[in-house]
């Protein structure tokens, strides 16, 4: 993990070097991160090494499922993110955070990842293995219905008079049933009517040469 954070810390390196006004547009949260991690694995370190000095035996059960997937999951969602801001232009803005207020008074909020073209366009970075995703899909597909209807009900995120696009990126590959129900997955409008026209699109990073 701590090869990995450093690979992921190199690349933002990288890349606010060749875009520096990228901190500004909130890359600053991904510098916070990367440092919040390499403090959780040093405590992680140090827990490891009072195991081994104790003789106790190092298990996963031992150390706790969640100490280990924390800022192993953590890492990989940055490097996503990171990988994904590379290949887009017109950056607007990094991981704005986003609501409304349903027709029925719920308040829905959620995380851009990327937004660009002065936020005509979200984009989501999604780093789940192909094999894993549809033991998730219910939980993205109750993300992927909450982005579209903030983006879709929310006038004060519309440019010119359009909401803005929501684009999936699975950057390992995407399950072929995944892809098909989020691409499937349609809102109702104020009156209850169904928009057919603002949808999900999910691109399949899998086959990148990265």
């Amino acid at each position: 993990m701590r090869d990995n954070l450093g690979a992921v810390e190199h690349r933002l390196t990288t890349l606010l070097e060749q875009s520096p006004d990228l901190v500004a547009k909130g890359a600053d949260r991904w510098l916070a991160g990367i440092a919040t991690q390499l403090d959780a694995l040093s405590r992680l370190s140090t827990a490891l090494e009072n195991r081994i000095a104790a003789g106790e035996p190092i298990t996963r059960r031992a150390m706790g499922d969640a100490v280990l997937h924390g800022p192993e999951a953590n890492i990989r969602g940055y490097e996503g993110e990171i990988r994904l801001a590379e290949q887009l232009d017109n950056i607007h803005a990094l991981g704005p955070l986003v609501d409304t207020d349903t027709p029925t008074g719920v308040r829905m909020a959620s995380e851009v990842d990327v937004a660009t073209d002065e936020g005509r366009v979200w984009h989501e970075s999604k780093t789940n293995d192909i094999d894993s995703q549809r033991g998730e899909q219910k939980r993205l597909e109750a993300q992927a219905r909450r982005q579209l209807y903030i983006s879709y009900l929310n006038p004060e995120y519309w440019v010119d008079d359009i909401p803005p696009q929501v684009k999936w990126h699975f950057m390992n590959g995407v399950h072929p049933t995944v892809k098909a129900r989020l691409e499937a997955i349609r809102i109702e409008d104020e009156t209850g009517h169904t928009v057919d026209h603002h949808q999900i699109e999910v691109i399949d990073h899998g086959t990148d040469n990265d």
